[in-house]
């Protein structure tokens, strides 16, 4: 078990003390000054620091904390940090000794009448945590005054969030300023975990493989660079999907090894779980109301952890190109204008927002043989774009572009992690346009035709390299820029 990190004034000055001892026998009653002389909202917290922890010195450090919070809270404006410094306190205790102490509503309560006492800024404070801190429930305070990367573990050992590795929650997460809220205090935040509901979460040809979980912190974190990491620690063959499939802001993410995953010897469970394959990973959030969801280096999301599942996606669906070269004004030899687009999905509707899609266009020609389609694929990328920008043509004429995909592989930009296979689906088909003449010449042509990439297919004597899916030395380049 972690130390916790409490410091009170004593009677007798000040001290640091860690707040649990969990095999000492249970003793009478503290008996601490009354909490009830602050103003109303934060009160009376004796009966709830006694009713969470039912070990004698456990109890009496953490009614002298409670007691250091109300005193601090009822001064004066400018002390709300010190009292949200000892209400966090508070909150570790009932992570590390309270819950296996007294009963789980006897502990929400106490976190519950905690709250009134700090500044927490307009995160939305939960009216009962027994869920939380229950079995498949999460509860930690993170951001400690140390290099704190420590994860936040579900209490059954399913779900996980952590910095990304050699990073620290402080490094991490950006929490909502307050007022008089600076220093160590301004670091310190409480996760919170509920399983969530799994209705409805995938689309028809996706498969939930496990239920969703809901993560929120109080105060609200945002997570630019570096990224937060969700996960799951028992499962490994899937995606992480973030939102259900009918919402705008649905993403599956791609993957990425655990750091801090529980191995079976570890575990502070009553039953011993696997070690995970795959940690899967999301990146949240950015200011509120922001709809682009995080990639490997970092960028905007969303104002919630919540919710996430494990889905397996029955098929990558093109479908459509969400931009289409003009009807007129491209020319033979030059760059498609506008950037042919499209944006991979999953059966079930869900946009892949990671980099383990492959694609590429083919000619649908009008009158006669096609010409090639030089540099004409791409890779999807973390906002769920797959953008053919250094596509052109070799012939003049009638025009439609038939974008196809493998489907996943693994990648250097999608963490290099394996990635479950997901098969290809539909195709997507641009609207007709004309490409005109031109004198320009074009003596070199890379084309990758879904089984070869040929480095220059206007030069008989260049051998293609034949495309293997779990071969990334076979796979076209991954250009990132024209």
């Amino acid at each position: 078990m972690r130390g916790l990190w409490y410091v009170f004034i004593l009677v007798l000055g000040t001290g640091l003390m860690a707040a649990c001892d969990r095999d000492e026998e249970s003793g009478g009653l503290a008996t601490a000054p009354s909490l009830a002389s602050a103003a109303s909202q934060c009160s009376n917290l004796n009966q709830a620091v006694s009713a969470a922890f039912t070990n004698n010195t456990t109890r009496q450090n953490v009614q002298a904390i409670a007691q250091n919070m109300v005193q601090a809270f009822g001064a004066n404006p400018s002390q709300k940090g010190k009292a949200t410094w000892y209400g966090f306190q508070v909150l570790e205790a009932i992570d590390t000794a309270g819950r296996f102490q007294g009963t789980l509503l006897a502990n929400s309560n106490l976190a519950v009448g905690t709250f009134p006492c700090m500044s927490l800024g307009t995160a939305t404070l939960p009216t009962s945590l027994v869920r939380h801190l229950g079995d498949s429930g999460a509860f930690s305070v993170r951001g400690r005054p140390t290099a704190d990367f420590d994860e936040v573990l579900s209490h059954d050992g399913v779900w996980i969030i952590e910095p990304p590795e050699d990073s620290s929650w402080q490094a991490t997460a950006a929490l909502q300023a307050r007022a008089n809220i600076i220093g160590d205090t301004a670091n310190l935040f409480l996760a919170l975990g509920t399983p969530g509901s799994s209705s409805g979460f995938v689309g028809t040809g996706d498969t939930l493989v496990v239920g969703t979980f809901d993560w929120a912190t109080i105060p609200t974190a945002t997570f630019e660079h570096p990224y937060v990491v969700v996960g799951n620690c028992t499962e490994g063959g899937g995606f992480l999907q973030h939102y259900a499939f009918n919402n705008s802001n649905a993403a599956i993410f791609g993957v990425l090894q655990p750091t801090q995953c529980p191995t079976s010897g570890a575990m502070l469970e009553p039953a011993p779980r696997s070690l995970v394959e795959r940690l899967l990973r999301a990146f949240s959030p950015a200011p509120a109301y922001a709809t682009a969801l995080l990639g490997k280096t970092g960028g905007g999301s969303k104002p919630a952890l919540s919710p996430f599942g494990i889905t397996k996606p029955g098929k990558v669906n093109l479908s459509k190109f969400t931009t289409s070269p003009s009807k007129s004004g491209n020319v033979k030899n030059q760059l498609f204008t506008p950037t042919p687009v499209i944006n991979p999905k999953s059966a079930g509707g869900v946009s892949f927002k990671q980099a383990s899609v492959l694609s590429y266009l083919v000619p649908i020609a009008n009158l006669g043989s096609p010409g090639n389609i030089c540099f004409n694929w791409d890779y999807n990328d973390d906002e769920g774009v797959t953008a053919f920008s250094l596509a052109f043509y070799t012939k003049a004429g009638g025009l439609q572009l038939r974008a196809k995909t493998v489907g996943t592989i693994t990648t250097d930009e999608s963490t290099g992690q394996p990635v479950p296979e997901i098969p290809a689906g539909a195709d997507a088909v641009s609207a007709s346009f004309n490409v005109k003449n031109s004198e320009i010449p074009v003596n070199v042509c890379p084309v990758f035709d879904g089984t070869k990439y040929y480095t220059n297919i206007l030069d008989p004597s260049v051998q293609p390299i034949t495309f293997n899916p779990n071969n990334a030395a076979t796979f076209p380049p991954n250009y990132d820029t024209p």
